[in-house]
């Protein structure tokens, strides 16, 4: 097994894409969830000014370099929120 060694993790988010993304420090995965959620609310709440969106959760590795998040199941961010709302 390979040890990923974390120097930061950022939700990116596009409005509108190929528009300019939006990034935003978090410190967990759970703080990432909240983050993506208000950024899809925020979208909502713009109606018809939004027809579409495309975010994620990035990790910086140590080599400096933004890589997808994957968690100990090799899940990335959307099949970590589907499967905590499963859960519910």
């Amino acid at each position: 097994m390979t040890t990923v060694i974390f120097t930061g993790l950022e939700v990116w988010w596009v409005s509108n894409p190929p528009h300019k993304g939006e990034r935003y420090p978090v410190q967990n995965v759970e703080e990432a969830i909240k983050k993506l959620w208000e950024l899809a609310e925020r979208d909502l709440a713009l109606g018809d000014l939004v027809f579409a969106n495309a975010g994620g959760l990035e990790y910086q590795n140590e080599a400096g370099e933004w890589e997808e998040y994957h968690d100990e199941n090799d899940d990335d961010i959307d099949q970590i929120i589907a499967r905590l709302e499963e859960e519910k």
